[in-house]
């Protein structure tokens, strides 16, 4: 059953989810985990995997439920890159066997500390290698930025990882308004608004002092005014008793986040002196060799982060390649078809003009034949004519006849072959006809 459909689970949307995607459902505490470990150091990328399942509802459509998350203990970082090493999956596969035979690895989780959220080339490398199924996940987390977002498989062809529009949060719906105000927070509303199961204990009733009314004697007064001046003073001990306690876990609070900081600052500072002397003693040993320079070794850090500057504008200028390549790719294969369809047009062509040198054949024996017929129809003029003398020849031996039947013959090929020659023109596209003016 969908979370959404379950009573059991309180459900709090992130972002606008499309019904184009198969919905995605996180529980809370997965994704604050994730969260809490993008927060542990910003200096790297960090990692690791989501567990859950694949799921169908009722209505046959899927959708995704991560209910946890495990962090890669064993992996290759840097500022700008996160990889998973053989030890990383190692060390997942134990994991995993604490947890139910049927939670499955659904996607993976990594951090952009101060990058943005967005997949690389590597990232886009991995999903598709390690995390290819239709319905798996990537979750990527910019914790300086306070961003995060899910990418997902679509089903377009050839298929990418676009990113989802939004997603759902799931707890037990005991926990509705923490919930919402999760979802408040990551969808970048900072104002979280008070608990309503917080109330004020600083604050008590009046108290009440029935007086009668009967009986006004000096005993009586007395009793009132000591107290009235018990209440007074019990109200202000309580007063400053309360403030003292506000401000004291105020200050608790304040000194905390102070000492956490300080703790930061310090072990930065530290490790930042660390580097610093390892940096002299080397220079120091480097400037004392034969060829050494003084200050190379300050040099060669210099030039390090400058390395790695350029690595980082690298893999995005690879990324941009790969797009490149991609479209250059959809434009030589368009090209190629062109150019299949340009060979068919001619190799119609060619077969036209044979079509064409063909019928000029026929049309040349066409031509001697009528010349024949004429030349033997003037013969037989002359014959008749000699031959009148003696007796009187047929109706059809008439040379007038004769000439007539001749140039009746001769009209009716003619007009055969201009209709044959029409039908092969109009049987034939006009654009792969060439122009044959006068023929």
């Amino acid at each position: 059953m969908r979370p959404d459909r379950d009573s059991h689970y309180a459900v709090a949307t992130v972002g606008q989810p499309s019904d184009r995607d198969p919905p995605v459902f996180v529980e809370l505490d997965a994704i604050l985990d994730a969260e809490d470990h993008a927060l542990s150091d910003t200096r790297v990328e960090l990692g690791g995997v989501l567990l859950g399942g694949h799921f169908q509802d009722s209505d046959g459509k899927p959708f995704v439920f991560v209910t946890d998350a495990l962090r890669a203990r064993h992996y290759e970082a840097t500022k700008g890159s996160f990889k998973f090493t053989h030890d990383t999956w190692q060390e997942i596969t134990r994991q995993r066997e604490g947890y139910d035979p049927g939670t499955r690895i659904v996607g993976w989780y990594h951090t952009h500390p101060g990058w943005g959220v967005f997949l690389s080339g590597m990232d886009l490398f991995i999903c598709e290698h390690f995390f290819n199924r239709p319905l798996d996940l990537a979750l990527v987390i910019d914790p300086c930025r306070g961003e995060r977002a899910f990418f997902q498989w679509s089903d377009a062809t050839p298929r990418q990882v676009q990113q989802s529009s939004g997603y759902y949060l799931v707890a037990s719906r005991f926990r509705q308004h923490e919930l919402d105000a999760y979802a408040r927070l990551f969808a970048g509303d900072n104002e979280m608004s008070q608990d309503p199961r917080v109330r004020n204990l600083t604050a008590s009733p009046a108290p009440s002092v029935v007086i009668n009314e009967s009986n006004r004697s000096w005993q009586t007064l007395a009793v009132l005014g000591s107290l009235t001046v018990q209440l007074a003073v019990l109200a202000l001990l309580f007063w400053r008793f309360a403030a003292e306690s506000s401000g004291s876990r105020d200050a608790a609070i304040q000194a905390n986040a102070a000492q956490q900081a300080l703790a930061e600052l310090t072990v930065s500072r530290i490790r930042e002196h660390e580097l610093n002397a390892k940096a002299e003693v080397l220079d120091a040993v480097v400037g004392k060799t034969p060829d050494g320079q003084q200050g190379l070794v300050s040099s060669l850090l210099e030039k390090s982060n400058e390395a790695e500057d350029l690595r980082s504008n690298l893999r995005g200028q690879r990324a941009l390649q790969q797009e490149t390549d991609r479209r250059l790719t959809a434009v030589q294969a368009d090209l190629q078809k062109s150019n299949k369809r340009n060979e068919q047009l001619a190799a119609e062509v060619e077969r036209m003009q044979i079509v064409l040198a063909e019928l000029r054949t026929k049309n040349s024996k066409q031509e001697q034949q009528i010349a024949e017929l004429q030349g033997q129809s003037g013969t037989a003029a002359d014959g008749s004519t000699a031959e009148s003398e003696a007796a009187d020849p047929p109706i059809w031996e008439w040379p007038g006849v004769q000439l007539g039947v001749a140039v009746g013959l001769l009209g009716l090929i003619t007009l055969a072959v201009v209709r044959y020659r029409r039908f092969q023109g109009s049987s034939q596209p006009t654009s792969d006809i060439p122009n044959r003016a006068g023929e």
